[in-house]
């Protein structure tokens, strides 16, 4: 992984000189072009060719680094193209001018200085010792070969002795050895930077990626579980606060939700798969869901103004009573007895949909086991006020049937394409809940069979009595409402691949139609598909 990282970095660095170089190369043929013109004709438009050749290596490989085609190839010959550029100037400046002019200019073993130092960025410590080797060879071969017996002996200057044109090319060597000492200890450096910021991002045996939630007990993390096997499976971390971590009562509480949903084992809920402490504070490890939530679902629908298919709304309705059922009347302890779990903080963020369609009920961050006792008594109000029973809101006894209520009140806004209670404040919000009638769904979607009214009226009741006496009793009644054909979780995908990206703000308007169309298109049950 972090070799693929430094892969990465180090094409973008091509690209960033082979752009740098196409600039330079338009500044030379200008320059060539003037030396044409008011210098010397020939050497003017030689250097002008070679400049137009130059540009058109600089703009392969500025084209294969920008598409990552060829790159592997184009950091291993590059540095032997450039470093050959001022061998090539110097064999014109021979050819046009003469050998004693050549070796005279004092900026062609600069040049050669100048491209060992750019081995720098490729962060290859044998680099620049091979490409200044390269470039040695070339200078002192040009030299014993071409310019040496074709200079005047009776010249007598210095520059033009073989001892200093061995000086030279020994610099330039030498200049290979240190750039590359220096490569060596930045690469060093790079790998070491690396490590500490990859043991900043690990958490144990956990890789943390993107924060995704962060609240007043501790924040939530993508990870990845990286054991010792070298496989990884991805994850949702929760940990909490370290400042709390020290608190014993928000420790008790962290260890109980851990506890309590790892006896929760059923496909529509989130699954625990660890728990335990790093360093000085605690984390739960949970089932990665890839998708969103049923809040997202259904303020997208409701801004792009495509309503909810009554199909996706039952398909969602079954899976989140399907969990509840298991929550409140199968799931047991290590001792085989019932632990009756009451979610009590059942809302729209709590419900994740996965790409394929399911939905998964998560967060029993204050859910509580009832076991034999039958109802839950709290003299504290906790869980989403827009979301709450009645009985809940006035810290009242509890059961089972305060989940269902909540069940309603989602179900009943994907139905009507607004919200139940958002009436600005908690406290209104609960007022509401306690003192006001809902109302039938049909008033705000017209058309709608009356038997989704004559379900709501229940779902949603004040009176715990009158509604439904157990998600299995609920379930049955919503699965009714289609006349015994099921619907699949793949309708609930396409509903949301059909929705416009995001929030919907802004969306065009004609993927709006498109939307209803292609969602509300009925999907034919399996062969033998039975009622549940």
């Amino acid at each position: 992984m972090k070799q693929g990282y430094l892969q990465r970095e180090l094409a973008a660095l091509e690209l960033r000189v082979a752009e740098v170089a196409l600039a330079l190369c338009a500044g030379a043929l200008l320059l060539a072009l003037g030396v044409a013109a008011f210098v010397q004709r020939g050497l003017g438009l030689w250097l002008s060719a070679f400049v137009v050749v130059l540009s058109g290596w600089f703009a392969w490989a500025r084209s294969a680094a920008r598409s990552g085609r060829s790159v592997e190839v184009l950091s291993r010959v590059s540095p032997f193209v450039e470093i050959s550029l001022p061998t090539a100037v110097l064999a014109m400046d021979w050819k046009l001018v003469g050998g004693a002019y050549a070796l005279d200019v004092p900026t062609v073993p600069q040049f050669y200085a100048v491209f060992v130092a750019l081995q720098l960025i490729r962060l290859r410590p044998w680099l620049p010792v091979q490409v200044s080797l390269l470039g040695a060879a070339e200078y002192l071969a040009l030299y014993a070969f071409g310019m040496a017996p074709e200079l005047p002996v009776e010249t007598g200057a210095a520059a033009h002795t073989p001892w200093l044109v061995v000086t030279r090319a020994a610099i330039v060597v030498l200049t290979g050895g240190v750039v590359g000492l220096v490569t060596a200890g930045l690469r060093g450096a790079v790998g070491r930077a690396e490590s500490a910021r990859r043991a900043d991002e690990l958490f144990g045996k956990y890789q943390l990626g993107e924060r995704i939630a962060v609240g007043g007990m501790g924040e939530v993390f993508r990870a990845l579980y990286c054991p010792e096997g070298g496989f990884a499976r991805p994850v949702a971390l929760k940990r909490i606060h370290a400042r709390l971590a020290q608190e014993e009562r928000f420790v008790s509480a962290f260890r109980s939700e851990a506890e309590l949903c790892s006896r929760l084992l059923h496909p529509n809920i989130v699954q625990v798969v660890d728990f335990g402490k790093v360093e000085d504070t605690y984390f739960l490890a949970m089932e990665y869901v890839d998708g969103g939530t049923l809040g997202q679902l259904e303020r997208r629908a409701r801004l792009s103004g495509a309503r909810v298919p009554e199909r996706v709304v039952v398909q969602v309705g079954r899976d989140l009573l399907a969990a509840l059922s298991y929550a409140h009347d199968t799931a047991r302890d290590a001792d085989g007895k019932l632990l009756r779990v009451l979610h009590r903080d059942l809302s729209p963020p709590n419900v994740l949909l996965t790409r394929a369609g399911d939905a998964k009920v998560s967060d029993f961050g204050i859910a509580r086991a009832l076991g034999e006792g039958g109802e839950l008594v709290t003299a504290t109000v906790v869980g989403k006020s827009a979301y709450m029973s009645p009985e809940q809101a006035c810290a009242q006894p509890q059961d089972g049937r305060s989940d269902l209520f909540a069940v309603g009140i989602m179900l009943w806004e994907l139905v009507a394409g607004r919200r139940l209670y958002a009436r600005g404040t908690d406290a209104a919000n609960l007022l509401a809940i306690v003192n006001e009638d809902v109302p039938p769904p049909s008033q705000y979607r017209p058309g709608l069979d009356a038997r989704w009214d004559a379900f709501f009226a229940r779902a949603v009741a004040t009176d715990v009595g009158e509604r439904f006496q157990d998600a299995e009793q609920m379930r049955g009644a919503l699965t009714a409402l289609l006349d015994g054909e099921l619907p699949r979780p793949e309708e609930v995908s396409r509903f949301l691949a059909a929705l416009p990206p995001g929030d919907g703000a802004g969306a065009p308007p004609s993927l709006v139609p498109a939307a209803r169309e292609e969602a509300t298109r009925p999907v034919p049950p399996p062969a033998g598909a039975q009622g549940g």
